[in-house]
C-alpha cells in the first residue's frame, strides 16, 4: 500500500511546519518541566516536534513529504538529496533515542517506552541543530512569519461566553 504524499500543491506549507514543530517543542519542554504524569505527552510532542521540522525540510526541497513518522527514516531522506547534512555523535543518539519515543503515540505494555526529562537539553540541541542545517531562504522566511498565525488561523485567546456576558453587563 502506498503512502499518503502530503504536497506544497495541496497547500502544506514549510514555514508553517516548522511553527508547529518550534511550539511542540515548547509545549514538550513545559510538561517535561510540571510533573512527571506528563512526561509521555511530552515524548509524544517532541517525537512530532522534530518530525514536523524534517518534514518542512522535505517540503522546502522536495514539494512534498511522505506519511513517515521514523525520525532516522525521515533524516536518511534528507541526507539522500544533502551529503553536506552531518548530524553529531550526541544528535545521532538522541535522534535514536527519539525514534523510541514514537511509541508514546500507542503505548504497549510489552514494550514500554521510557521516558525521562534529563534527556531535554540534548532534545533542543538536536531540534537547534537540525535546524540549522536549513536552507537560508526558509530560515529566514521562519524568522520573519507573522507568529500571530498558524495553519491558516489566527493565534488568539478566546474567553468563555459567561465571561464576555459579565464583561457587557458591566459596560
Amino acid at each position: 500500500m502506498a503512502r499518503k504524499i502530503f504536497r506544497a500543491t495541496d497547500g502544506f506549507d514549510s514555514v508553517d511546519l516548522l511553527k508547529y514543530s518550534r511550539d511542540h517543542l515548547r509545549a514538550a519542554e513545559v510538561l517535561f518541566g510540571s510533573h512527571y504524569l506528563h512526561y509521555d505527552s511530552a515524548a509524544h510532542l517532541v517525537h512530532l516536534s522534530l518530525e514536523l521540522l524534517l518534514k518542512a525540510a522535505l517540503l522546502y526541497r522536495d514539494g512534498e513529504f511522505e506519511a513517515e513518522h521514523r525520525l532516522t527514516t525521515l533524516l536518511a531522506e534528507l541526507k539522500r538529496g544533502d551529503a553536506s547534512l552531518v548530524v553529531s555523535a550526541v544528535g545521532e543518539r538522541t535522534l535514536l533515542m527519539l525514534e523510541e519515543y514514537e511509541g508514546s503515540r500507542y503505548p504497549n505494555p510489552l514494550n514500554p517506552v521510557d521516558v525521562g526529562n534529563e534527556d531535554l537539553p540534548d532534545i533542543r540541541n538536536l531540534w537547534e541543530e537540525l535546524l540549522s542545517h536549513l536552507p537560508e531562504p526558509l530560515l529566514d522566511s521562519f524568522r520573519t512569519a507573522d507568529q500571530f498565525t498558524k495553519g491558516a488561523r489566527v493565534l488568539m485567546v478566546k474567553t468563555h461566553d459567561s465571561e464576555n456576558r459579565e464583561s457587557q453587563e458591566r459596560d
